[in-house]
């Protein structure tokens, strides 16, 4: 699967997505308005194309080490029709008024990436993770994992390290096991939501064959299946 796609059939088209994101996370420093003036340390994306320059895809086949947004995109609900598939070392701070739907699957390899204000949502067809697919080091901030199917992890299938901060994890559903999360690496869950997933052999919300932690009130509660399968550390702040 190649994640700098070379023709593309699809649209960027707006969703009625209602996540907003968090001021927390604004990039700091003057905006930079065209892709052409970032530097070789960050890129900015300035449109929602496909391919091309200034467009995410672009960004990602370049030097950049962070990847922030215009503040003039996704000043409505936003979103991007395809596959990211991340194989560098990279931060990726998405727009600050609307987070970006992504809606096809994010693949992370044996990567370190950080990625915030980012929804990826309504994705099927996966075998194994159908909204996220993580073999790397991922670091998911005020975003969203929702509406995704697969057979194992409707939401998101781990074998590496997972971190999912002031997050949340809702509507997903696996044929198999892990409705929100199939766990076989490491996932940390802080100030996070696990809800209303479904799974129909186990793990509704998080089939867990590895190691768990969950912090700062995060919870795992309302799934069907089953909330976890397999044990964790911390506690799980079911109401």
């Amino acid at each position: 699967m190649r994640w700098f796609p070379h023709s593309v059939i699809g649209a960027i088209v707006c969703t009625s997505l209602l996540a907003a994101c968090s001021s927390d996370h604004s990039p700091t420093g003057p905006s930079i308005p065209t892709f052409a003036a970032a530097s070789s340390q960050v890129a900015v994306v300035t449109n929602l194309n496909l391919n091309g320059p200034g467009s995410l895809f672009d960004a990602l086949g370049g030097p950049a080490l962070k990847i922030v947004f215009a503040d003039n995109l996704c000043t409505i609900p936003c979103s991007i029709s395809e596959d990211l598939d991340i194989q560098k070392n990279v931060t990726i701070v998405g727009p600050q008024t609307y987070q970006l739907a992504l809606g096809g699957q994010l693949i992370v390899g044996g990567v370190t990436v950080a990625l915030s204000n980012l929804t990826i949502a309504n994705r099927g067809g996966s075998s194994q993770g159908g909204g996220v697919y993580n073999a790397g080091a991922l670091t998911l901030t005020n975003s969203a994992v929702t509406g995704n199917v697969a057979n194992f992890g409707g939401g998101i299938f781990n074998t590496g390290t997972l971190t999912l901060d002031r997050s949340s994890v809702t509507g997903n559903r696996a044929f198999v096991q892990g409705g929100g999360v199939w766990n076989q690496g490491t996932l940390t869950l802080i100030r996070t939501t696990v809800t209303g997933n479904q799974a129909n052999a186990g793990g509704g919300g998080i089939y867990n064959n590895g190691s768990l932690t969950l912090m700062k009130q995060s919870s795992v509660c309302g799934n069907q299946g089953g909330d976890i399968v397999g044990s964790f550390n911390g506690t799980n702040t079911c109401p």
